[in-house]
């Protein structure tokens, strides 16, 4: 059985692998029950965005499917990582409704990851994601991007650095963690106009608080 990934630890079954179209799970319906509502156990568990859209709660716009997701807590992750994947112009509008003025980057890359879940493995999405964030929390916090002198560009290269160091802190199967001086001259050599005591205080942070896509 293939193991499961540190930037996101629980495997994704054959049977969660459905089309996009069935993001599930019941969402906020106030008091009334699914059996008020006509629905069985089962077809409460399979509301999902064409639900809403074909009973006219729900305009067809990437815009206020984006919003709808948003604010929702309760959709099956897993389900709406594949749509989000599948949906880059909803994943776009979704992006631009989070707002990371004045937060400190690895506090800011949790908050997205806790709404748009990153993959169980590295490859495109991933770095879709990444370089979305960068964008975004560059565009959220212009006069500290100037006083630091970084780029989106260089926001992509220590979001990266960030998700490596989490793993590698993190996991039991790291015997020898990256230290501190260590991640400090890696990040810097990939991004050379970035302080030390910033890229320190990166590292503290992952230290003190954990995984930044857990």
């Amino acid at each position: 059985m293939k193991a499961a990934s540190p930037l996101m630890p629980i495997q994704t079954s054959h049977r969660e692998q459905d089309s996009p179209k069935d993001i599930v799970h019941v969402t906020d319906m106030g008091n009334q029950t699914p059996q008020q509502l006509g629905w069985g156990r089962r077809s409460a568990q399979s509301v999902g965005v064409n639900y809403f859209m074909s009973k006219g709660i729900l305009d067809d716009s990437p815009k206020e499917i984006a919003k709808f997701i948003f604010c929702t807590r309760t959709l099956n992750w897993k389900k709406l990582r594949i749509y989000l994947d599948e949906r880059r112009d909803v994943l776009d509008d979704l992006v631009t409704l989070h707002n990371f003025r004045n937060q400190f980057l690895p506090n800011a890359l949790r908050e997205f990851f806790r709404h748009i879940h990153a993959p169980e493995e590295r490859g495109e999405y991933l770095e879709t994601l990444i370089t979305k964030f960068s964008h975004r929390f560059c565009a959220c916090n212009p006069d500290l991007m100037r006083e630091l002198g970084l780029s989106p560009d260089a926001v992509y290269v220590l979001c990266y650095s960030l998700i490596l160091l989490s793993i590698d802190l993190t996991s039991p199967h790291v015997k020898n963690k990256m230290s501190k001086r260590e991640f400090i001259r890696n990040t810097r050599r990939a991004a050379q106009n970035i302080s030390e005591d910033f890229v320190g205080h990166l590292y503290d942070n992952i230290y003190l608080i954990g995984h930044v896509a857990a």
